[in-house]
């Protein structure tokens, strides 16, 4: 059954702190219209922007409050995603990232692997690639990660990072669960036990540190992993709620298919008003440092992510026609 969130459902996810973690935004925001260019050239975060993060606890953001976090939900991150972006888009991206990976994941580990995750030197930041990719070995008391993998937004300030992967045996094939299906899961390691490649050399979304990175037959305990899709939260917080509604939950596949589409559009549609800033905006976002030159390589590549591209459209379609269909018949 769905539960309807409202104020009173979100119970600690005040106004009071979505308003306090937008302004601690804010003021950072001078700073990274400043090193946005630098970032750009560097191909990730200034350790000025990097240090203000920290300083201001940002990465905090969505995680419970009674885990020294801000509880702010889904929705009130987003405005945080939003005000960031207006002062560069790769910064946004990078954040949006790592903050949503480090409250997630939290969701899903033991009480006391939380607790020695947030008590580390350095804080909690979580980056990598979290969905399946590679098998993942299970041997006693865990799994033997070994692969490489891609488009690690946010790696560069990252303290851990996890990689996704499908529980197999000794020869590689997959160890189906009760449903007859692979069983996703992710395993978190201290990003010192990667081998990060520091290879994001790409013409827009710059400076989010997307970096490939491999793992070569590193074992990591089971308590380090949780499930990728679904599973039973460890936390009765509704940002776990809402990601099981997506899993098994209420949400029908007309629902995701039409989310699909929202979001494939929304990408369509803004680039075409940045690209109408372009052309009007003359020669003024030919060059390398400009402003409007940069708005325009992030946004052509923002549309190119595998969650937003056109072939999202075509996807949805196959759900939704055949809807339509009936209801044509109706």
């Amino acid at each position: 059954m769905t539960q309807t969130l409202s104020r009173e459902t979100t119970g600690e996810n005040s106004e009071a702190n979505a308003a306090d973690y937008l302004a601690r935004v804010r003021e950072i925001t001078p700073l990274i219209r400043t090193e946005a260019e630098a970032m750009e050239r560097e191909r990730k975060l200034t350790p000025a922007v990097a240090q203000a993060f920290e300083d201001k606890q940002l990465h905090m953001a969505l995680v419970p409050t009674d885990l020294g976090g801000g509880g702010l939900s889904p929705s009130q991150g987003m405005h945080l995603y939003e005000e960031m972006a207006k002062a560069d888009a790769s910064t946004a991206w990078a954040y949006m990232a790592s903050s949503w990976a480090t409250a997630e994941v939290l969701g899903y580990l033991e009480p006391t692997v939380i607790e020695k995750l947030l008590a580390q030197p350095g804080g909690f930041i979580m980056a990598g690639q979290l969905l399946p990719r590679h098998p993942g070995v299970q041997v006693d008391g865990g799994y033997i990660i070994n692969g490489y993998f891609s488009f690690a937004s946010g790696s560069d300030h990252a303290t851990w990072m996890g990689a996704g992967f499908f529980v197999a045996d000794a020869d590689g094939n997959p160890i189906l669960g009760e449903n007859g299906q692979p069983q996703a899961r992710v395993a978190m390691m201290p990003k010192d036990q990667v081998d990060l490649k520091y290879n994001w050399d790409v013409w827009g979304l710059a400076g989010t540190g997307s970096h490939d990175y491999s793992i070569s037959e590193k074992f990591v305990p089971a308590e380090y992993t949780i499930p990728t899709f679904g599973g039973t939260p460890t936390r009765s917080d509704i940002m776990y709620k809402l990601s099981n509604e997506f899993v098994g939950g209420s949400v029908t596949p007309e629902d995701l298919a039409r989310g699909s589409q929202m979001l494939a559009w929304i990408h369509e549609v803004t680039d075409q008003v940045v690209a109408f800033a372009h052309r009007w905006g003359g020669s003024r976002s030919i060059g390398r440092t400009s402003e409007l030159g940069r708005y325009v390589r992030d946004m052509h590549v923002a549309t190119q992510h595998l969650l937003v591209d056109p072939k999202m459209m075509v996807d949805a379609a196959a759900v939704l026609l055949p809807i339509y269909a009936e209801a044509a018949k109706a």
